[in-house]
């Protein structure tokens, strides 16, 4: 029998974490679950604790791929998945013990196509929530008058309606692999928030909970800890996803991308002043593309002259 919930873990060179992110998901007290873990290329070991695991328990699945990203190893991880459901989480990160059982209760309950959450930073020990927008049971109408508006960019400055993370959630499967399979697999940051917010734009209904469950911890080494060579390139393709995605196509969200767009770049300039480093010629061309592009969206949506 197929279990009902499919753990997606993926995994580039996390040796010293693997383990604990794996026990965290078998250790769960919902038990009808896999456990899929994706070795993206690694060259630290990684990929030897990932066997040694899946020869410990019955439940684990392991993928072995060449370094192709974490777009692609999500993508391939959901593929091979023989759950209902799906949830995607960091190989550095984990869970407690409850996580997966409210989560999948909470889909079970109400019908829903997505269940989100809060998290816990494990650099301050904060919990915080989904996002700015109440927790409760949203429906498709409810969803387009109360949620699709504040999503991206809330009514807070610099808030999100719901946090962009994909391992803050659980979903369908039938919802989340058709979104993967059309992002651009060179993304290195942010496509996460371009899946969720499909996800939940096309769900026919989202449960929002309470609580915070999952530990998000900074590895040092990991792509979002650093600053990354490839900001602007990496946004423009970001961009470019949102505006080619469906979630161009519903004006209520499509008016909030501009704020999320400058908060990158403003974000891009912050990582160079920083670091004290600056970024190639090739960079500063992509951020003049995206800062252009901006700028042509603002003026199609808000109707700014010149």
């Amino acid at each position: 029998m197929a279990p009902l919930l499919s753990v997606i873990v993926t995994v580039h060179n996390k040796a010293p974490f693997i383990k604990r992110c794996a026990l965290s998901v078998l250790n769960q007290t919902y038990h009808d679950l896999e456990l899929v873990i994706v070795d993206d290329g690694s060259t630290d070991n990684s990929d030897r604790l990932c066997d040694m695991i899946q020869a410990e328990d019955p439940r684990v699945r392991v993928i072995h791929q060449d370094q192709l990203g974490v777009v692609t190893a999500r993508r391939n991880g959901t593929d091979s998945a023989l759950g209902e459901y799906i949830h995607h989480v960091d190989g550095d990160d984990w869970l407690e013990p409850n996580m997966e059982s409210a989560l999948t209760s909470a889909l079970l309950d109400t019908g829903a196509d997505v269940a989100l959450t809060g998290y816990i930073d494990e650099r301050n020990g904060k919990h915080w929530p989904a996002g700015t927008i109440p927790s409760g049971v949203y429906s498709r109408a409810e969803l387009e008058r109360n949620v699709f508006p504040y999503m991206i960019a809330s009514h807070g400055e610099g808030t999100m309606g719901l946090y962009s993370s994909l391992w803050t959630s659980v979903m369908r499967k039938s919802l989340i692999a058709p979104i993967l399979h059309g992002v651009d697999p060179a993304l290195k940051r942010g496509e996460d928030s371009l899946c969720l917010y499909q996800a939940v734009t096309q769900a026919r209904g989202v449960v929002i909970l309470d609580g915070s469950y999952y530990h998000y911890c900074v590895n040092p080494s990991s792509v979002t800890a650093r600053p990354l060579p490839g900001h602007y390139s990496n946004l423009e393709r970001l961009m470019n996803g949102y505006l080619s995605s469906p979630l161009a196509g519903i004006q209520s969200v499509k008016r909030q991308l501009p704020n999320k767009f400058w908060y990158h770049v403003l974000h891009g300039d912050l990582l160079a002043h920083r670091s004290g480093k600056s970024y190639s010629a090739e960079e500063l061309v992509c951020r003049a593309r995206v800062v252009s592009q901006i700028e042509a969206l603002e003026r199609n949506l808000f109707r700014i002259t010149e």
